[in-house]
């Protein structure tokens, strides 16, 4: 008979979707390809082409913030705690729009198009808020389309859209 006994340890479930790691790789290559075409332009890109390449940024750089939120947050270690829930989102919502504001400050000046940081940060604030308001509508629909990969692509695109809007506001009026 054994004085200790051993607790057996909780297993985590397989990582399904997207995982932090692949989260923050995918969106690190796909920042090269913009980066890549604004080091190529001789003129200042302006207008739609600004926007483009901010918002490619942008999303990029709110994919990173999710997967790194993701990575530090470990949402699968709160089980029922509410706080410890609403921690993780706000983690991760607070890596996302950090993000995606670097990202979108980063490429703009790297593709020479002005970007507007404040602009740039505001952005990715309404973002997140619109990109959480999006999930759940996708939630109330029923699509499926807020979980996993799904839910963090239609996330960052939302935020990383509004990120780019933000700042060419803001660049265009001063």
């Amino acid at each position: 008979m054994s004085w200790s006994r051993r607790r057996p340890r909780r297993r985590r479930p397989p990582a399904t979707g997207l995982t932090g790691l692949t989260a923050i790789a995918v969106p690190a290559l796909c920042l090269c390809a913009p980066l890549q075409l604004g080091a190529q332009e001789t003129e200042r890109p302006t207008g739609l082409a600004a926007f483009g390449l901010e918002s490619a940024g942008a999303v990029g750089g709110s994919l990173v913030g999710v997967g790194l939120g993701i990575l530090i947050a470990q949402p699968d270690d709160c089980g029922e705690d509410l706080s410890c829930t609403l921690n993780d989102v706000a983690l991760v919502g607070l890596s996302s729009a950090v993000g995606a504001a670097a990202g979108d400050f980063l490429v703009g000046r790297l593709a020479r198009t002005d970007p507007d940081l404040l602009g740039a940060a505001v952005g990715a604030a309404v973002g997140a808020v619109a990109g959480a308001g999006l999930l759940k509508l996708l939630e109330e629909a029923g699509t499926g389309a807020n979980e996993g990969a799904a839910a963090v692509i239609s996330f960052s695109v939302t935020q990383g859209l509004l990120t780019a809007a933000g700042s060419r506001i803001l660049a265009a009026i001063r």
